[in-house]
């Protein structure tokens, strides 16, 4: 049943992603935001409601949660539809459905759409293959992991942004083939990631035992959770960075095949292989294998910088 809840969630998630790139597009950002904001909510209350069983309802367990993660999507599309509305009105545009593209041929569209989903299925791939191998370490270890999940989840989705953002400004840029312009904003959007990733990180060193402490776990557990977190901030900002050029700046110029093979790569040719010597040869334990597994952000940042460098990303899909 819960499933069966999220496969359906799916449907005006998916409607929303694409309705919010269009309103981010035209400057409208603050409706996708308050649309996301009001999702959560709904989607928390309904979790306390319908999980736990409260005001009057009867507890539902996993199958609350499913049927509180489809309204609160229901919910989300219907704000970002009534916002679509206002803003056409507004801007005094006229909706219409075409499958129609302008500037790009559908063989061309497809071309481009196509290594963003190989490339995000093979790393989701890759992180149940990693999640797998976490799960031999035994129970301590393993909560320790899923204990900072949480805090690397919201830290990254928070940080996210700049990677939507970036995607947005620096495709407008290159549409009106202003390059310099591009180039010279990319440069500050990926700055401003840099400086907030470093203070997020250093906030979560400074505060890691006091978040672990917010669990009924062994000491052992807890120090194994903090320093799984202490190594996840020295490399968050690598992380960010990497979100920031590769999915956001670089993928507007349409070169998403590059970004393909630099993720694949990433994944499959260093992360893995990199755990599983981690784990079967050099019989580390979590946090070692955790903190091997993360030169996989710096190979690829390093990959991704030159690729920026020479600026042959830098192309106006209209041409």
């Amino acid at each position: 049943m819960y499933f069966q809840m999220i496969a359906l969630a799916y449907v005006p998630m998916g409607m929303s992603t694409i309705l919010s790139a269009w309103l981010r597009c035209k400057e409208h950002a603050m409706i996708p935001f308050a649309a996301s904001l009001g999702a959560v909510i709904v989607n928390t209350g309904l979790n306390y409601v319908l999980i736990l069983g409260k005001m009057g309802y009867a507890s539902m367990g996993i199958r609350g949660a499913g049927i509180a993660t489809l309204i609160s999507q229901l919910f989300q599309l219907a704000l970002i539809i009534a916002g679509f509305g206002i803003c056409l009105k507004k801007d005094h545009d006229v909706w219409m459905f075409s499958l129609h593209l302008q500037n790009i041929s559908k063989g061309e569209y497809i071309l481009m759409i196509a290594p963003i989903l190989t490339s995000e299925f093979l790393w989701s791939l890759g992180q149940n293959v990693e999640s797998a191998v976490y799960g031999h370490f035994g129970t301590e270890n393993l909560a320790a992991y899923m204990l900072t999940c949480p805090v690397q989840g919201m830290i990254t989705g928070a940080l996210s942004g700049l990677s939507a953002a970036a995607g947005v400004l620096i495709g407008k840029s290159l549409g009106k083939k202003q390059y310099e312009d591009a180039y010279a904003d990319s440069i500050r959007i990926m700055l401003a990631g840099f400086v907030g990733a470093v203070a997020v990180s250093v906030l979560l060193v400074l505060l890691s035992g006091r978040y672990v402490d917010c669990y009924q776990v062994d000491d052992r557990v807890k120090e194994l959770g903090r320093l799984l977190l202490i190594i996840f901030a020295i490399y968050a900002p690598v992380k960010v960075e990497n979100m920031i050029l590769g999915g956001g700046i670089i993928k507007s110029g349409g070169d998403t095949k590059t970004i393909m093979m630099i993720d694949i790569a990433g994944t499959w040719l260093i992360g893995i292989p990199l755990c599983l010597f981690a784990v079967y040869v050099l019989k580390w334990d979590i946090a070692g294998t955790y903190a091997l597994l993360t030169m996989e952000e710096v190979a690829r940042f390093a990959v991704t910088w030159v690729m920026f460098q020479r600026r042959k990303w830098m192309i106006s899909l209209a041409e």
